[in-house]
């Protein structure tokens, strides 16, 4: 095992390479110059190549990418063009309510989807799976920025059940800090529970036509103990996978959501970085995003050995 995990490690060296070299060419070719947005639109270009210097954006694109990615080997995203300090502080500071948000989506996502999957697997062609249908086609085609618009109308400014904006952390207050999360979590939980039902539903259908299945249940098993102990473990290695992409895709949408609900996390910072052309936090938060990604894929890898006996690293 420990092995396995080495060798994982040593193969994204060159992944987090290829990332970094996509994250500084992709910035560095968006339009715009970020000198320009802290002088007058009428600035003399002395003045330009001036804060141009400051911010060593007056080196070779060569030099410019060996200096950052050289920092970041050390640890060092490089220090923030607007706000003058070290993008790790910011990051540190904006992560929390990040995870925050993604723990609630997906277990959220999992609590909903897991069950209504197995049971229209179980049932299938009836009622529930119909819904279960519905649930899932609704979930896909719907946009999770449109959706956050939806509940905020409702809730927020309708009924006033629940904030429209912000995060309180839960170090401050934790009821209020609960209220703040259930609305971004359902915006951007609901498309990752279409897609974990939908496996769910398919992973469940595949295994009870297996003969195995078949051969319990004519031994007289429990229906229950069928279902849910020799069914669902040997079905629950797609649904793991599909959970491990919900993880990926929960934190790549948050971008979306937490600027919809003024979410002060790694989603806001990177749309706020974007429009102020600040390149050491864009090129921080797509490595950042990369890491989270291998690390997420590592830990999907290793607890397929645990769900199924049968799959071993040694």
């Amino acid at each position: 095992m420990l092995t396995f995990i080495i060798r994982r490690l040593i193969v994204t060296i060159p992944v987090v390479l290829m990332v970094g070299i996509a994250a500084f060419l992709l910035v560095h070719l968006t339009p715009g110059d970020p000198a320009e947005f802290f002088l007058d639109p009428d600035a003399p270009v002395e003045e330009v190549d001036r804060i141009r210097a400051r911010l060593g954006l007056d080196q070779p694109i060569p030099v410019q990418f060996a200096l950052w990615f050289g920092g970041v080997l050390q640890g060092d995203l490089g220090t923030s063009f607007h706000e003058q300090r070290p993008v790790i502080d910011m990051f540190v500071r904006a992560f929390p309510p990040t995870l925050y948000l993604t723990f609630t989506s997906l277990l959220l996502a999992i609590f909903i989807a897991v069950p209504i999957g197995i049971f229209s697997a179980i049932r299938q062609d009836s009622l529930l799976d119909r819904f279960a249908t519905v649930f899932v086609l609704i979930g896909v085609a719907t946009p999770n920025f449109w959706l956050g618009l939806l509940l905020i109308q409702l809730f927020a400014v309708q009924l006033g059940w629940l904030p429209a904006q912000g995060f309180v952390r839960p170090e401050v207050d934790v009821w209020r800090s609960f209220q703040s999360l259930i609305l971004p979590s359902i915006a951007l939980g609901y498309s990752g529970a279409a897609l974990i039902a939908r496996m769910t539903r398919s992973g469940m259908l595949e295994v009870l036509r297996q003969d195995y299945v078949r051969t319990a249940r004519a031994k007289g098993i429990d229906e229950n103990r069928v279902n849910y102990v020799h069914a669902l473990r040997n079905a629950f290695n797609p649904i793991l996978t599909v959970i491990g992409l919900a993880v990926v895709s929960l934190i790549s949408g948050s971008l979306v959501v937490e600027l919809v609900f003024n979410f002060p996390g790694i989603g806001r910072l990177v749309v706020d970085s974007v429009f102020r052309r600040d390149y050491p936090v864009i090129q921080g938060s797509l490595l950042l995003i990369a890491g989270l990604t291998i690390l997420v894929n590592l830990v999907v890898d290793l607890l397929y050995a645990v769900t199924d006996p049968r799959i071993r690293y040694d």
